[in-house]
């Protein structure tokens, strides 16, 4: 049996060596373009509005996809 001391796989005359199981998957990843901006927030994490963005400032966008872009702002 699996949970036998005096038997099992490992002590089995049966037993030959490591198995290996090799498994494909079935991921798909979306090319999901439509994404839109939820906030802009500073270094600090402050929500900045988009007309207030300061010259020569890091800023970050947050988009609804879970995705986020680190902008300077050099405009």
């Amino acid at each position: 049996t699996w949970c036998s001391a005096t038997g099992g796989p490992y002590r089995s005359s049966q037993w030959d060596g490591p198995v290996i199981w090799n498994q494909i998957t079935g991921l798909k990843i979306a090319n999901n373009n439509d994404k839109s901006l939820i906030c802009i927030v500073d270094i600090l994490g402050r929500i900045v509005d988009e007309k207030d963005c300061v010259k020569n400032t890091c800023y970050i966008y947050i988009y609804d996809d879970a995705s986020i872009e680190k902008k300077l702002v050099i405009k």
